[in-house]
């Protein structure tokens, strides 16, 4: 009996600890979350910095993401297709994938494409600099490393994955549109207008927004967990690690809680 009650003391006494820290970590993104902000208006005098950022971070991502979301889309219309032409409404697929697209697939496929290729980078890159010391001596010489850090690589990713999901949108479109019009054999015409009479305003309007909050929280994690790594090489790793997992995880939530809020139930 003593042994069963000194087991489940350890695992409440490590769940406990793992709740704290979950908590810790979150008050500690909130917060610089919110020095980023303070930030701001530092933006043109980081001018050159969020510039070097943008082709660093975002113009080298636009291939793959044409990629992704190419391919995304003809699976997207192949599958739909199959079943549309099986009830007689093949005509009907412009319009699933224009709607598809623009307010869920092209924000969540970017997301995750930037999450694994620049979140990683981003917290490897400033994790080495904090175990090397490297933020210390920026603290020595009286330069604040949100503002010199964190801020351009924020304004940098929230801004580009506003662009390419605008990308993501016309090559996911245009991939399904290849299929439906070689495959499924639908008009371009007929596609082309189902999918004009379908999309609305609000689906692209909800899709970037989806794509400047998951820029955001894909930025503000990442450097989060940079500022916070010890451990040397090893330390590095696990934060990497953590900055994509909590980042996939934070998309997913906030992806729901923006369809909920922007499709509400009637």
């Amino acid at each position: 009996m003593s042994a069963e009650i000194l087991t489940l003391g350890k695992m409440v006494c490590r769940t406990g600890a793992a709740v704290t820290l979950a908590f810790e970590r979150c008050g500690y993104t909130l917060g610089l979350l919110g020095r980023t902000v303070l930030s701001l208006r530092h933006c043109f005098a980081a001018r050159r910095t969020i510039i070097d950022q943008m082709y660093f971070y975002g113009i080298s991502s636009v291939g793959v993401t044409c990629f992704f979301t190419f391919f995304c889309g003809m699976i997207i219309a192949y599958n739909t297709g199959i079943v549309l032409m099986e009830i007689g409404m093949a005509d009907a697929i412009g319009s699933i994938a224009a709607v598809t697209f623009c307010r869920e697939m092209a924000p969540i496929m970017t997301a995750i494409i930037l999450t694994a290729r620049v979140g990683s980078s981003m917290t490897a890159e400033i994790g080495k600099m904090n175990v090397s010391e490297e933020i210390d001596a920026l603290r020595v010489m009286g330069i604040d490393p949100v503002r010199f850090l964190v801020m351009p690589r924020v304004v940098v990713l929230a801004t580009f994955t506003v662009a390419l999901t605008l990308i993501a949108d016309m090559v996911g479109v245009f991939g399904s549109a290849i299929i439906s019009i070689y495959r499924i054999n639908v008009d371009w015409r007929t596609f082309v207008q189902s999918a004009q009479e379908a999309l609305l305003m609000k689906d692209i309007f909800c899709g970037m927004t989806k794509a400047f909050v998951f820029g955001v929280t894909i930025a503000i994690i990442a450097c989060a967990q940079g500022l916070r790594t010890r451990g040397g090489a090893r330390g590095v790793g696990r934060a990497t690690m953590i900055s994509v997992v909590t980042s996939l995880v934070c998309v997913i939530i906030f992806d729901l809680i923006i369809t909920a809020l922007f499709f509400p139930k009637n």
